[in-house]
């Protein structure tokens, strides 16, 4: 079995909606923190030991963020790469996070842009352009809010990158509203299968022709009164933007996060997957901030040593993989 754990390597408080670029010094310190990134670096070093004595080396994959709003609140999109590349590169493997963040004035905050695909484009191109010619030739990614349409995942593929991990089998989200201004993370993977496949190039939640490599995260089954209420929430959210597609649910499909596994009951859930449908392997995401927390580091070790644990009960071998050993073992499949 092999566990692909990775991060996406936001600022802290993940969010920087409030920032405005017209105020900011332009450089890295006036404007995003990212002590949690620090801290996810110096813990999972730690964690690294404890994992040696046990004959595991562990292995994980820190996406980085370049972006619009990297380049507009820090200087340059490749800014957090020139940062931090050299020290996170030493222990673990690094990726491209582009969130598809854009300013607005007539809002006066930063928004998730999934409509205008000319802008889309410009952006993605011109980041990937400059983190090459900076010498950060970036070959797998992560995007923001997990968000792809067919337009993302043609110009991802067309500019070499070799797999996207973003898709979350069958989960939709119809985006959340800020502050009454603007929403965000808005993502639709509700027909995609947890298989790796190349995309269809009008279609990239269907396997077709283009040279990327989708890599599907973990999902999982969750059911209960607690769930249709948050999918009425998210329901009436959509609905005040007339977006009437979105329909509540007594159960959705959730990703492997810290955040889903507060409980016991939701830990042994998560490590039922193993093995589970004939999976090959498990991905966990994590975010910076997730580990300037110490219970939620206490649930991340409980995780990794019951799936361990759980492993060894039923005679299996278990590997933490990066995201070019776990490219390299797709084929193997």
């Amino acid at each position: 079995m092999n566990v692909f754990i990775h991060v996406d390597a936001d600022p802290d408080n993940f969010s920087a909606c409030k920032l405005n670029p017209n105020k900011q010094t332009g450089t890295l310190a006036g404007s995003l923190k990212w002590n949690g990134l620090l801290a996810t670096l110096d813990y999972f070093e730690e964690f690294s030991e404890k994992l040696k004595n046990l004959g595991l080396a562990f292995r994980a994959t820190f996406f980085l963020r370049a972006d619009e709003q990297i380049k507009n609140l820090c200087g340059a999109y490749s800014e957090i790469f020139s940062e931090y590349y050299n020290k996170i590169s030493q222990l673990f493997t690094v990726g491209w996070h582009p969130h598809l963040y854009r300013w607005s004035e007539g809002r006066h905050c930063w928004h998730q842009e999934c409509r205008d695909g000319e802008w889309i484009s410009r952006v993605l191109i011109n980041c990937y352009d400059h983190l090459k010619s900076h010498g950060f030739p970036v070959e797998f990614s992560k995007m923001g809010w997990c968000f792809h349409n067919n337009l993302t995942m043609k110009t991802l593929s067309n500019l070499g990158i070799k797999a996207d991990f973003s898709a979350l089998p069958g989960a939709k989200n119809p985006g959340q509203l800020e502050d009454g201004l603007s929403f965000q993370d808005k993502f639709d993977w509700s027909r995609t299968y947890p298989r790796p496949y190349h995309p269809d190039e009008n279609d990239y939640q269907s396997k077709g022709n283009l040279k990327i490599l989708e890599i599907p995260l973990t999902t999982y089954r969750i059911v209960g009164l607690i769930v249709l209420f948050y999918t009425i929430k998210l329901a009436l959210r959509s609905y005040l933007r007339l977006d009437f597609s979105y329909l509540p649910s007594y159960q959705m499909m959730a990703p492997l996060t810290l955040a889903n596994l507060k409980k016991k009951e939701d830990l042994e859930k998560a490590c039922e997957l193993l093995g589970k449908n004939g999976r090959h392997y498990i991905t966990m995401y994590l975010h910076p901030d997730d580990f300037l927390d110490a219970n939620k580091k206490v649930i991340f070790e409980n995780f990794i040593f019951r799936l361990i644990s759980k492993a060894q009960e039923n005679g299996m071998k278990i590997s933490f993989l990066d995201a070019p050993h776990l490219y390299r073992f797709i084929p193997c499949m």
